[in-house]
């Protein structure tokens, strides 16, 4: 056979891998998709982790448990709530282990080889590991086909690469969808049991309205303030609550009981939701004072960047809409708490955007001016 005839085939095999295989940008574009939906599985889990989380903390309560700090610390040895969740198998070991090494050391101590679940793909493998084994898969390659151009080594490698990406994207897609579906269908078991903003926004439980309204008349005078923020990278509202879930509750808003007690960054704005004659009520008292009851939530926007003090978190609203009420209480009645944290979902303030929130504000809110020093980017203490 002659060298023309042998290097056309060449040719020709090369051209029919080349069509064979996809394109790099298209390759590119496939990762680029995956890894964008991979994120909102993250996200979407994270938010079914802590309304697990919260419907566990419910069911303690109910249960009467109440423990110290001391005898928590020794009941759950750690301050990783998955691993907690584990320790009550109410999910697969595998949930614990993705959130760190400490449920590593305190697994080896136990057998529990027989009851392990080998999920289809680890989650856990590290950047360098994959980019070595890349290189020598590469340099295997190099070695085989002396002939290869440097060029041709290169643009295989960053196709493998992107193929091998590719499939570990598809392994964590997979993970990820299984552990929500697990999820997914523990919350919804103690969901229909559990009465929380979503029922209560259907008109739902009529009672937790007319306790609220009594305690208003009787008790503090402090309201229900929830700041909140879009959070940019992961295209969601969060607001933010004690540690302990319950909803901030202040007496007045100013900026410096803002300062005090949230955070000393400016806020953009300031806003009280929801119809004045719905829930706020006047009334003379026997000993002739005007008495007022207000219902109505305080609705603070920060930006992304604003710090908020050590006791407070900031948690997706999808969460808190879900969470059993009764964790919102704290400064006031969980029953307080929640019919103002009602009124948010009623009105659906917290849609998938930023425009739809402020359609809601301008037709249901009204706002309040906060004055703050211009040249300072906090607020005065």
């Amino acid at each position: 056979m002659s060298q023309g005839s042998t290097e056309k085939r060449t040719q020709l095999q090369r051209e029919q891998e080349t069509a064979d295989t996809p394109d790099e940008d298209d390759l590119k574009d496939t990762l680029s998709w995956l890894s964008n939906y991979v994120q909102l599985l993250e996200r979407e889990r994270e938010i079914e982790f802590e309304i697990r989380v919260a419907h566990k903390k419910h069911i303690c309560n109910l249960q009467n448990f109440n423990p110290t700090q001391q005898s928590l610390s020794s009941l759950f040895p750690t301050h990783n709530h998955f691993e907690v969740l584990e320790k009550e198998q109410e999910l697969s070991e595998f949930f614990a282990e993705r959130c760190g090494c400490k449920l590593e050391d305190a697994t080896n101590k136990k057998d529990t080889t027989l009851n392990r679940f080998n999920w289809p793909k680890s989650y856990t493998n590290s950047d360098s590991q994959r980019k070595s084994k890349r290189l020598k898969r590469g340099k295997g390659k190099a070695q085989e086909d002396p002939t290869t151009s440097d060029q041709e080594t290169k643009e295989g490698e960053k196709k493998e690469e992107i193929q091998v990406d590719t499939r570990e994207e598809l392994g964590r897609q997979e993970i990820l969808e299984a552990q929500i579906t697990t999820l997914k269908d523990q919350n919804r078991e103690t969901a229909d049991v559990a009465v929380n903003l979503q029922k209560l926004a259907n008109g739902q439980n009529a009672e937790t309205f007319t306790a609220a309204r009594l305690e208003a008349k009787e008790g503090t005078t402090k309201r229900v303030v929830i700041p909140y923020r879009w959070n940019t990278q992961h295209q969601d509202w969060e607001v933010a609550v004690n540690k302990s879930w319950a909803l901030i509750a202040l007496a007045k808003l100013s900026e410096k009981v803002l300062a005090a007690n949230i955070s000393e960054n400016m806020p953009l704005n300031a806003h009280i939701l929801g119809p004045k004659e719905e829930w706020r009520k006047e009334w003379i008292s026997p000993s002739g004072d005007i008495m007022v009851s207000d219902l109505r939530p305080y609705m603070v926007r920060f930006s992304m960047e604003a710090e908020i003090k050590e006791h407070l978190t900031w948690k997706p609203w999808k969460v808190v809409e879900a969470i059993p009420y009764g964790l919102l209480g704290g400064n006031i009645t969980a029953e307080r708490a929640a019919v103002a944290a009602s009124i948010v979902e009623a009105h659906a303030l917290f849609g998938d955007n930023e425009t739809h929130l402020g359609v809601v504000l301008e037709a249901a809110a009204r706002s309040i001016k906060l004055v703050y020093p211009k040249t300072h980017g906090s607020i005065p203490t």
